[in-house]
């Protein structure tokens, strides 16, 4: 039911397909972006766009794209202009770039995101560009996988101490894929994941033949993301005051979804769990006016922040339900 192309532009390898062919123009047809967590790739998304293709069918015929962020899969890596790598910079880059390159500014526009890409979606929609390209509202619609919200300055260290952590010790290269396979499996982040969404990580998220890195080795496996790439991006954070923005994403989003697993335990903090963070983010975007309307939350019983790789057809669902609202009005491009 759909077809898909390998892009890369100005540094930013993309995915891009057709989901239930027609004779309309692409200007007539939504677009939807999907944005990966730190550390992985577009891939990740393979499992949950091949659910869609066998579910009821209740989205609308679109094109999607899928980005590996500048750092990630076969994308560039961030160089030192890009140190220390902040989300509100090179996630918002290359999300707009990628929307650019697709015509995404000319049609109704949607975005799905996790953890990082979740956030990056965030940051794209309140980064000023909204208005200048589209007057005002970028995205029809988002959503949002436990987006991940570090300031630069706040009561979050802890957690961005102990997400460094893990990143610096991350094993890099392996003998072969079935060393690969058979080492993330039992890991607590892989536990619960579907095993195609498991296979599309493997299959975008390393490379193969990388070496001699392990002795007698002439050939391996690396991951594609240098662990210490992943730990400056974790240090790199949100930039400043994003929750007292979040009250924008009315302006900027016809609709936000947000959806978290009751077993997080990634976001955990200060505030408590995923549950009660979401409703922090929800009582943030909600403003001061408290508008019951402007945000959905979603809990995901029995599962953690990976929730859309546990699930991916649950997760398709959730996509196909959101492309299928009423649209709000659309915007021309003012570029």
């Amino acid at each position: 039911m759909h077809t898909e192309e390998e892009c890369f532009h100005n540094g930013v390898a993309y995915k891009k397909g057709v989901w239930k062919q027609t004779s309309a123009a692409a200007q007539q047809r939504p677009l939807v972006i999907y944005c990966h967590a730190t550390g992985f790739c577009k891939e990740v998304w393979d499992a949950c766009i091949q659910q869609s293709a066998l579910s009821d069918e209740t989205a609308p015929p679109h094109d999607y794209v899928s980005l590996d962020f500048r750092g990630h899969g076969n994308s560039v890596p961030l160089t030192g202009e890009d140190w220390p790598p902040r989300w509100d910079d090179f996630c918002v880059k290359d999300i707009l770039q990628v929307i650019e390159c697709e015509g995404g500014l000319d049609r109704p526009l949607y975005g799905v995101g996790h953890s990082m890409g979740a956030s990056g979606l965030i940051l794209t929609a309140l980064s000023g560009e909204a208005a200048r390209l589209r007057g005002g509202q970028l995205f029809n619609g988002l959503l949002l996988f436990e987006p991940i919200l570090v300031e630069s300055k706040g009561e979050d260290e802890p957690m961005i101490t102990r997400l460094v952590s893990q990143a610096r010790r991350r094993r890099r290269r392996w003998r072969d894929h079935s060393e690969l396979r058979n080492y993330l499996r039992p890991k607590e982040t892989f536990r619960k994941w579907n095993l195609d969404a498991l296979e599309g990580y493997i299959q975008g998220g390393f490379r193969r033949k990388c070496g001699g890195s392990i002795p007698g080795l002439a050939r391996g496996v690396e991951l594609k993301c240098d662990p210490k790439t992943e730990a400056f991006i974790y240090a790199g954070r949100c930039g400043d005051d994003v929750f007292v923005e979040l009250p924008r994403l009315q302006e900027t989003c016809a609709k936000v979804c947000i959806a978290v697993g009751d077993e997080s335990k990634h976001v955990s903090g200060p505030w408590g769990d995923a549950i009660a963070y979401v409703k922090r983010l929800e009582h943030a975007i909600a403003g001061e006016q408290r508008r019951a309307d402007a945000v959905e939350c979603d809990v995901w019983e029995g599962h953690t922040h990976w929730l859309p790789l546990e699930d991916p057809s649950r997760a398709a669902d959730r996509i196909a339900a959101l492309i299928a609202r009423p649209r709000a009005k659309s915007f021309r491009s003012r570029l």
